[in-house]
């Protein structure tokens, strides 16, 4: 079973429970940087169909869209700790997700890395994907070291609910923190 309700409001209002508290906490970051409350009960590892339906809970919760006619393009650089990242979202592009490293960041080995709940990236590769798809936009992500494999997650996932904001924060609103 998945239920996931969000709304602009105060981001220390929130439930999350699924099977995977890392998961979980990646979730948080999108929520908390968007400046919405989140309830999400997920019974299921179905991670594609949990990035789809936060993207569809995203594009829910403002009725006129994205909050610029003319900006479709959102960029933002997330660091937390030891975990940095950039990601655009291109709202004028084919639906997709990419992931790419910097420098001498390995790409295939980051993915493949044991962190904390997770035995590798694929949940949270799936949860990209699926989100990127309900967006109808194309999210591109780079990982810009890897001294701790916990927070460039927490980085890439921070950064995208901070251009998530850009996109659909309403103007008008105030983020309660």
């Amino acid at each position: 079973m998945k239920k996931i309700e969000l709304k602009f409001g105060n981001v220390t209002r929130k439930k999350i429970a699924t099977p995977n508290d890392f998961v979980s906490h990646m979730i948080e970051h999108i929520a908390w940087r968007m400046g919405t409350e989140i309830k999400l009960e997920l019974d299921d590892e179905s991670w594609l169909e949990l990035g789809r339906a936060l993207g569809e809970s995203i594009m829910g919760i403002s009725k006129a869209g994205i909050n610029s006619p003319k900006q479709k393009v959102f960029v933002a650089l997330g660091a937390i700790d030891d975990g940095t990242a950039k990601v655009k979202i291109d709202f004028n592009r084919k639906a997709g997700f990419e992931i790419s490293g910097a420098g001498n960041v390995d790409i295939n080995a980051f993915l493949k890395m044991r962190c904390e709940q997770i035995k590798d990236g694929r949940p949270l590769i799936e949860i990209l994907k699926g989100l990127a798809n309900k967006l109808n936009a194309k999210i591109e992500v780079v990982a810009l070291n890897l001294k701790d494999p916990h927070h460039t997650w927490e980085g890439i996932f921070r950064t995208i609910g901070i251009c998530m904001q850009k996109a659909f924060l309403p103007v008008s609103k105030k983020i309660d923190l």
